[in-house]
């Protein structure tokens, strides 16, 4: 597994089907970290994450690993003004 790629996304982001994030060709795993503020998460496409609902990113902890099919459903939101997210792309390098 190859370093891809990385962006940085603004909270508050939804993503469905990852429709809002760039996946590389090839990816499989993605490395979030919530920096700026803490960043809330839901994964099940139904349960809106809110400031006090959703599994907590704390900024600046060590990065969460997800694989890709994880991104398909979950949605984020930051708890606070200035959260955004860095992610890592991880997987296959294309020719």
């Amino acid at each position: 597994m190859a370093y891809l790629s990385y962006e940085r996304a603004p909270a508050p982001i939804v993503v469905h089907n990852a429709g809002h994030l760039t996946l590389p060709a090839g990816i499989s795993r993605v490395q979030l970290q919530a920096n700026g503020n803490n960043i809330r998460y839901t994964m099940d496409g139904v349960a809106v994450p809110t400031i006090a609902v959703g599994m907590l990113l704390v900024v600046n902890a060590v990065p969460e690993w997800f694989e890709v099919e994880d991104l398909l459903n979950i949605q984020f939101i930051g708890v606070a003004a200035g959260a955004f997210l860095d992610l890592h792309y991880y997987g296959t390098r294309l020719p």
